[in-house]
């Protein structure tokens, strides 16, 4: 189960690179403009992050329920659910939902419910900077409020150094490169992803 969820994953994301080449495409065709290339960069940034939670939790309720991974070692779980729905219904308890994208709430909960938080909290330990920064990117987008922008700001400096005069809008801001970097900040996005998946998934 573990390998195909993963190979679900990377499907996905890999459809999210290729809708961006060809965004990328007609943009230099002439066929939409800067403005439009940025929308759609957001877009699939949104949509790749998305996929990524759901990735998360289907692996983790599948640990939970002694899985093995791609390598052939069965999680260990303090758990014994019945399957997979069993085992939300558990670790939701009495919230009315579970959260897939902070990386705090995701090490708590693979410490309370897998043994030694295995497979799971090396990775997401590892990456743990990353992934906040890219909820809070995640968060602007999704509400644009003054809070988010705030939170925004954070990973502008990350990325920047500073917070620039003018606030780029996400997408701008994803399209955004070193000039000693080939890859735009999407790419580095998408690619941090995947990398966490496998590893979760190793």
């Amino acid at each position: 189960m573990i390998p195909s969820i993963l190979a679900s994953f990377l499907d996905q994301i890999r459809d999210l690179r290729n809708l961006d080449s060809q965004n990328q495409l007609s943009l230099s065709n002439g066929n939409i403009t800067n403005g439009q290339l940025a929308l759609l960069t957001e877009a699939v940034f949104f949509s790749a992050f998305r996929i990524y939670e759901n990735f998360l939790r289907d692996a983790f309720l599948n640990y939970c329920c002694g899985e093995v991974s791609s390598s052939g070692i069965a999680a260990q779980s303090y758990l014994k659910p019945r399957d997979t729905v069993h085992a939300e219904l558990l670790i939701q308890s009495g919230m009315k939902f579970l959260d897939w994208s902070t990386p705090t709430q995701i090490l708590e909960r693979a410490e309370s419910y897998l043994v030694n938080g295995a497979p799971v909290k090396l990775p997401i330990s590892t990456k743990q900077h990353s992934l906040l920064l890219y909820k809070r990117l995640r968060n602007h987008i999704a509400h644009r409020s003054k809070e988010s922008l705030e939170e925004y700001k954070k990973v502008l400096i990350h990325f920047m150094t500073t917070v620039p005069l003018t606030i780029p809008d996400p997408g701008v801001f994803l399209l955004w490169k070193k000039p000693s970097k080939r890859d735009y900040i999407l790419l580095i996005v998408l690619k941090d992803l995947e990398d966490v998946a496998r590893e979760v998934c190793k």
